[in-house]
């Protein structure tokens, strides 16, 4: 895949093709584990910032769940977007 770069193939679904999903299921094929820093990389930079951007609960909720964040990932459901977003960066992403 592109040279042994998965990044970089990755970042061509991202940025070239807009598929973040065709981007998840790259990182999941490379990775064996389900938290690798690819999947990572992609839920943080991409899926997240999406979701929130477009008001998609269910897509952050996943995200959230994926990324080992239980507690954002239930609380996006029923908190509105709004007040999610007032909370600092590091308090929706660390581990």
């Amino acid at each position: 895949m592109l040279a042994d770069q998965p990044k970089d193939a990755i970042s061509v679904c991202l940025r070239q093709m807009g598929d973040w999903q065709l981007a998840v299921a790259l990182a999941r094929a490379i990775e064996p584990d389900a938290n690798g820093p690819l999947l990572k990389w992609i839920l943080t930079d991409r899926v997240v910032p999406m979701a929130f951007e477009g008001g998609h609960r269910w897509l952050a909720s996943w995200a959230f769940w994926t990324l080992g964040r239980r507690d954002l990932s239930v609380r996006v459901l029923i908190v509105s977007l709004t007040v999610l977003c007032l909370l600092p960066v590091d308090h929706c992403t660390h581990s």
